[in-house]
């Protein structure tokens, strides 16, 4: 905002500069005394200075906008596990390498035997994972989390 404000102001006092200034000119040969040489060069200065502040005035908004503010460490929310909420059992969870990185899910047949309602396991996420005993079937845990899957 104030970055177009200044360049306003200059350019404006500029031109009223140039237009006081040729108001005085004439035919004859250019002559000035010492009281004009002085108005001059004071007019001059002074929109120096101005235009001297409004560049240091946008410098030190643009050092305090480019400070980030200090992060909060990520401290991972625990919540407690509601008696009807969804629970996918820890002994049902997988981690390992594959080709496309690191695979983090649930094998879908321990889930199918071992959670309490397994109707409400969400076909979609379903994933074929080539494991070095094979293709396995797994959920995938962030779209069984998206779906109201907790840890457990």
């Amino acid at each position: 905002m104030f970055a177009s404000l200044g360049k306003t102001v200059t350019a404006g006092a500029l031109a009223l500069t140039i237009a006081v200034t040729s108001l005085g000119a004439s035919a004859t040969p250019a002559r000035a005394n010492g009281d004009e040489a002085a108005a001059i060069f004071g007019g001059l200065l002074a929109l120096f200075a101005i235009s001297r502040a409004i560049d240091i005035h946008n410098s030190r908004q643009g050092q305090a906008a480019a400070q980030p503010a200090p992060q909060q460490p990520h401290r991972p929310v625990i919540q407690p596990v509601q008696p009807r909420q969804l629970v996918a059992p820890a002994q049902c969870r997988r981690e390992f390498q594959t080709a496309n990185g690191v695979f983090r899910g649930y094998n879908q047949r321990c889930m199918q035997r071992n959670v309490a309602r397994p109707e409400r396991l969400p076909e979609n996420c379903i994933r074929q994972v080539r494991t070095q005993n094979g293709i396995r079937n797994f959920y995938a845990g962030r779209c069984l989390h998206r779906n109201g899957w907790v840890r457990g």
